[in-house]
């Protein structure tokens, strides 16, 4: 048997055609006890850790309160479901959902006139800001 793999695997040209013989050794094995050669199911990876109506309470808890950071939302997803989930799993949820949390940032309001002729007027003054 060894001989006959060794030929096949000899006779084929290129290098990426080559297989290793742990390959063919778990393929023969397969093909004698399921009598085909077809690769496995795939056999599926983690299950969601959030229902669709939890979801549904993430897309809510964003509108409500969209300065919120990712703890705060997972602090908030824990008292409404009892379901506790990490900051990083919090953020892949909101990056799947395609929800985006904006920050309201203070900044000083833009002046529009000439600084040179202003400047004059605002010494002593404070400048005007707007959150």
């Amino acid at each position: 048997m060894r001989i006959k793999i060794k030929k096949v695997l000899s006779e084929t040209s290129r290098q990426d055609e080559r297989v290793s013989l742990t390959f063919i050794q778990k393929l023969l094995k397969r093909y004698r006890s399921s009598g085909t050669v077809e690769p496995k199911a795939h056999g599926g990876g983690n299950r969601a850790k959030l229902s669709s109506e939890q979801m549904a309470l993430v897309v809510a808890l964003v509108e409500e309160d969209n300065d919120a950071i990712l703890v705060e939302l997972c602090e908030r997803l824990k008292e409404r479901t009892g379901v506790k989930v990490s900051r990083s799993t919090m953020g892949r949820i909101t990056q799947k959902l395609n929800l985006t949390r904006k920050k309201k940032h203070c900044t000083l309001a833009k002046n529009t006139q000439n600084e040179s002729k202003n400047l004059e007027q605002s010494i002593g003054q404070p400048l005007a800001q707007s959150c």
